[in-house]
C-alpha cells in the first residue's frame, strides 16, 4: 500500500462516520513499505503505537484507529465500523 492509497482510504472510511474523531491511532508495525511520518492525517493529529493486531469487524487487519475523548462507548463501536466499512470498501476498489 502507498501513502497516497492509505490515505484514500482513510478518507473512505471519514466519509462513512457522522462523528469526526479527535485523533488516529496509527499501528506503524502494519506500515512496512513506507515511513509514517507526520503527526497528522487529513488534519487530525495522529499518535504511532506498536501493536501486531488490531482485527475489526470484517476480520481485516486495520493499520489505524479512530478515537474520541468524549464520546459515548456505544456511538464510539459503531463509528469505528463505519470507518472500517469505509476503509475497507476502498480497500477493495484498488
Amino acid at each position: 500500500m502507498t501513502t497516497n492509497d492509505f490515505i484514500e482510504c482513510v478518507a473512505a472510511g471519514l466519509r462513512k462516520m457522522d462523528y469526526k474523531p479527535d485523533y488516529f491511532v496509527l499501528i506503524i508495525n502494519q506500515f512496512p513499505e513506507w515511513c509514517v511520518d507526520t503527526g497528522s492525517v487529513l488534519g487530525i493529529p495522529a499518535i504511532k503505537v506498536s501493536v501486531f493486531q488490531n482485527i475489526g469487524y470484517a476480520g481485516l487487519n486495520y493499520p489505524i484507529v479512530p478515537g474520541w475523548r468524549d464520546l459515548c462507548e456505544e456511538i464510539i463501536e459503531e463509528q469505528t465500523i463505519l470507518f472500517q466499512k469505509g476503509y475497507e470498501s476502498e480497500l477493495k476498489e484498488e
